[in-house]
């Protein structure tokens, strides 16, 4: 079998990056196959064998090791499962605390979700404070409403109903819906519409909130 010998340099820095690691699933059975792409740049059998630079590894390198590395060659099976073994366990140690934080954070979200089904089981459900009803709001005629409300109680209809408007002297507002009517009910009633129609909403605005202020003061 013909292995390729990557420079112990290049190689021990591929060993030493701790990024490498942490990147790394951490099952056993990974090791070998980490150990190798790091070595000889691509996975191998399993007759993979350690090159020899790896046999002090962590230790530092001796002078001129790539000369020893190309005498020495390959390691044997004992020396490579030592070597394999060591890097397993500098790759845990480097894993260790992380794993360790990871495992804390989650039994610290586990007791705070415990905590928080305990206190939601055993507090009080809140109540909330009735609103009291309100009031319902007094209306009283004005002057002018008051008025039309005396003449729509005599019952009229029509042009006597606008008669009796005008003889209580009720005019006419000239702004909004009323803007350019006739002066006086009976000239609007007489105009047609939509003064009319006008007369008769007018009425029944009145009655409306006649009967509201009639039911405020009882």
């Amino acid at each position: 079998m013909v292995y390729r010998v990557f420079a112990p340099d290049t190689a021990r820095h591929r060993l030493d990056r701790t990024s490498s690691w942490e990147n790394l699933l951490t099952l056993d059975n990974e090791y070998p196959i980490w150990a190798q792409i790091a070595c000889d740049g691509h996975p191998a059998d399993q007759d993979w064998r350690a090159p020899g630079w790896l046999d002090k590894w962590p230790a530092d390198l001796p002078p001129k090791a790539l000369l020893s590395a190309a005498r020495v060659g390959r390691l044997d099976a004992n020396r490579t499962g030592r070597v394999l073994k060591e890097i397993a366990n500098q790759i845990k140690e480097r894993l260790a605390p992380v794993q360790k934080s990871a495992l804390d954070g989650l039994r610290v979200r586990f007791a705070q979700g415990k905590q928080a089904a305990r206190q939601a089981a055993t507090a009080e459900p809140i109540v909330e404070p009735q609103q009291e009803p309100r009031a319902a709001k007094q209306v009283q005629l004005k002057r002018r409403e008051q008025g039309i409300w005396n003449v729509i109680q005599r019952m009229s209809k029509g042009r006597q109903y606008c008669r009796e408007e005008d003889g209580v002297d009720i005019r006419i507002q000239k702004t909004g819906v009323w803007r350019g009517a006739p002066p006086t009910y009976t000239a609007a009633y007489d105009a047609g519409k939509p003064w009319r129609h006008r007369i008769e909403d007018e009425k029944c605005r009145i009655k409306r909130r006649a009967m509201l202020a009639k039911l405020a003061t009882e």
